[in-house]
């Protein structure tokens, strides 16, 4: 049966938003702990923030990279076994970069969080940025670049941001072409 476009879906006015009250804790590191008690859920999304990006880079586009090749290989683990891994279990990595944090969000099943966690405290602890993946990255960052600078909106955003922040600042700085090119192992590593 065909829904009837002509007759507006029934709907009510939401009279109350309840907000669950966010809990913390130290950690044995000193490290906070945040979350959220919602009861018993099937899955759950863990994040990991770390105050890292533009801001803490040495060298220009170096936190970008390394974001990205922190699913690429471990001591342990190749990036094939990774994503295997990960998807065994029906589980999803999500890796963020920005001006001052990169994130890292897992979502998984509660019932495969204890199998999960230890991939992902190895990708944290024993990432080995493999160079020939790093090449791989680079390249196709590049290209992705290269479709981004064709469009309005990508050239306006970044522009906005040089003109108000400036090309040095952390909010102001973007990938750059030359800038992807001229990073190496070593400068994820440090």
């Amino acid at each position: 049966m065909l829904l009837d476009r002509k007759t507006p879906p029934s709907f009510h006015t939401i009279e109350e938003v309840n907000i669950l009250p966010l809990q913390t804790q130290k950690l044995t590191n000193g490290m906070p702990l945040h979350w959220l008690n919602a009861g018993s859920q099937p899955v759950l999304r863990l994040e990991l923030v770390f105050n890292a990006g533009n801001i803490q880079e040495a060298k220009p586009n170096a936190s970008f990279l390394t974001v990205k090749m922190l699913g690429e290989g471990t001591k342990k683990y190749t990036a094939s076994e990774i994503m295997e891994n990960i998807d065994s279990y029906g589980a999803f990595i999500d890796f963020h970069h920005g001006a001052e944090r990169i994130s890292i969000s897992i979502y998984t099943s509660c019932k495969h969080l204890e199998k999960v966690l230890p991939l992902l405290v190895d990708l944290i602890n024993e990432s080995i940025f493999p160079p020939k993946a790093l090449e791989n990255i680079k390249n196709i960052t590049v290209q992705s670049l290269k479709v981004n600078e064709e469009k309005n909106n990508y050239v306006a955003g970044k522009r906005f941001k040089e003109a108000l922040f400036g090309k040095t600042h952390p909010y102001g700085k973007s990938l750059d072409t030359n800038y992807i090119l001229a990073v190496q192992q070593s400068d994820l590593i440090t």
